[in-house]
């Protein structure tokens, strides 16, 4: 989802989310917004959730764990849940490992997963892009950069939550030809090989940095000073802020030019 889209649709949950009935509503209901990290794009959204709240007389809570840790989500979504929220929206960090929590906050209020999904939570409902498709977008981009094949090396903040999975496996499969696979696989099944197709995925899996960005431009100087002067090589980024710390790392290495960048989010 692009930016703009991903506004809209925060603002529309900040007034979504008071209009489902719920219990202990005091005249101006409050609903929360908890995310996955601290990231460019939640700052558009703090603001466009912001606006509907005000439009719409809702008192809004919006929260940005430090870093992408699930027990440091735990601990706010356990302490604004007893604040009298009439709904909360999450950006899920680890669903298989929060399911059984959210649930319980489902039984309590109106849960709704918000970029990243948790299905098995009893969510209201889940506002996010298609990111397996969205993957194989970036898998097109990669082949239109580097047309003959080549080596790709994959940047992410987790290969846990259900937007990571799904952008991985939507790379992949896009990259792999044809022969290689017999049908999509959808979410990725915690699988790599080394090739897809004429491709070579470097590391044998994306390297990650739990949201952290001095770490995100650090994997990436780190995988440039050991390619360099390999032909035919693609830096992915699949977090909002991965693609400018692989542009900073690159202008450092003085790498600029030699490599492509293809970034999503």
């Amino acid at each position: 989802m692009s930016l703009p889209l991903r506004s809209l649709a925060v603002a529309a949950l900040a007034a979504g989310l008071a209009a489902v009935p719920a219990c202990n509503r005091s005249s101006k209901p409050k609903v929360a917004v908890v995310t996955n990290c601290v990231a460019d794009f939640w700052e558009l959204c703090k603001a466009g959730a912001q606006k509907a709240a005000d439009a719409e007389g809702v008192e809004l809570v919006f929260r940005m764990p430090p870093k992408m840790d699930v027990s440091s989500q735990n601990e706010i979504i356990e302490d604004i849940s007893k604040t009298g929220l009439a709904g909360i929206a999450v950006s899920v960090i680890n669903p298989e490992e929060q399911t059984p929590k959210l649930r319980q906050l489902a039984s309590r209020m109106n849960l709704v997963a918000i970029d990243n999904d948790a299905p098995q939570s009893n969510r209201v409902s889940y506002i996010g892009t298609d990111n397996y498709e969205a993957g194989k977008a970036v898998a097109r981009l990669v082949k239109k950069a580097l047309p003959t094949g080549g080596t790709v090396a994959l940047f992410i903040g987790s290969v846990s939550s259900d937007n990571a999975k799904n952008r991985i496996a939507g790379v992949l499969d896009g990259l792999a030809d044809a022969a290689e696979k017999k049908e999509d696989h959808g979410p990725w099944n915690g699988q790599y090989r080394e090739k897809y197709g004429a491709y070579t995925l470097y590391h044998r899996e994306p390297y990650t940095d739990a949201g952290d960005e001095a770490k995100a431009q650090d994997n990436a100087k780190d995988v440039i000073e050991k390619l360099k002067g390999t032909p035919d090589l693609a830096l992915v980024g699949l977090y909002a802020y991965n693609p400018k710390h692989i542009l900073i790392a690159a202008r450092s290495k003085g790498a600029v030019g030699a490599l492509k960048i293809v970034g999503f989010d």
